[in-house]
């Protein structure tokens, strides 16, 4: 039985909105605490019901996708699977591809990191493995940046962007909340090189490339080089 994605029908956004809140703030209040109704209400309202799609195994609901629309592109910001399947379905639904990217990414020659968005998937979803055996994968899933200090400037390059590096700015400690490849909440604090790593493949998730923040004449020279690289490589 494989996954299907269903439009939310305008008669089940209460639904959704109502599910939101079930699916989000059993790790969210265990983050920040909240455990106010007002604040309750303030995030769930912050995804629109028109974003998300029925997650159907087997013809039967596990979960909620959300879509959120960018300037040019949609991209998962969420996923949710209700908690009786957690334990059980969350497997057939993401396993395979975390598999799928681990295989993809151990393929390569150098890579530490890799986002689904990467691989032509939505879900929300990031790998990284900064292990110099390659045998020790961080895998997050809903990963949020939930706070930043001390911005610095590092060199940084993307298999998305092959040959090609640059100085970025990014915080250099950070907090980072996600659940991990059982389903289980977890918090990250980093104040190394895994902070500037999980900032760049959650930026993927959110439809951006490290090459976004360089300079109109440096994107146009990256972009010139990957150009370059596809067609050597073909």
């Amino acid at each position: 039985m494989g996954i299907e994605l269903v439009d939310v029908p305008q008669s089940e956004f209460e639904l959704v909105f109502t599910a939101v809140k079930q699916g989000i703030f059993p790790y969210v209040e265990s983050l920040f605490g909240w455990d106010d109704q007002f604040q309750r209400e303030r995030l769930a309202s912050s995804y629109l019901p028109q974003w998300f799609s029925w997650i159907l195994h087997g013809g039967e609901r596990i979960g909620l996708l959300c879509s959120k629309p960018y300037e040019d592109a949609q991209h998962v910001h969420l996923l949710i699977i209700f908690p009786q399947y957690q334990g059980r379905q969350l497997g057939a639904v993401v396993q395979g591809l975390i598999d799928d990217m681990l295989e993809t990414l151990y393929a390569t020659e150098n890579g530490i990191g890799l986002a689904a968005t990467q691989v032509g998937r939505k879900e929300a979803i990031v790998i990284i493995d900064l292990s110099e055996s390659r045998d020790q994968p961080l895998v997050l899933i809903n990963p949020q940046l939930i706070s930043g200090t001390d911005k610095v400037l590092g060199q940084e390059g993307c298999l998305s962007v092959p040959d090609y590096y640059a100085d970025v700015e990014r915080y250099s400690s950070v907090v980072v909340s996600a659940l991990d490849r059982k389903g289980n909440p977890i918090t990250i604090e980093s104040s190394d090189f895994l902070a500037i790593v999980m900032q760049h493949e959650i930026d993927h998730l959110d439809g951006n490339l490290f090459i976004d923040y360089l300079s109109p004449l440096k994107r146009q020279m990256a972009l010139k080089r990957v150009k370059k690289s596809l067609k050597s490589a073909s």
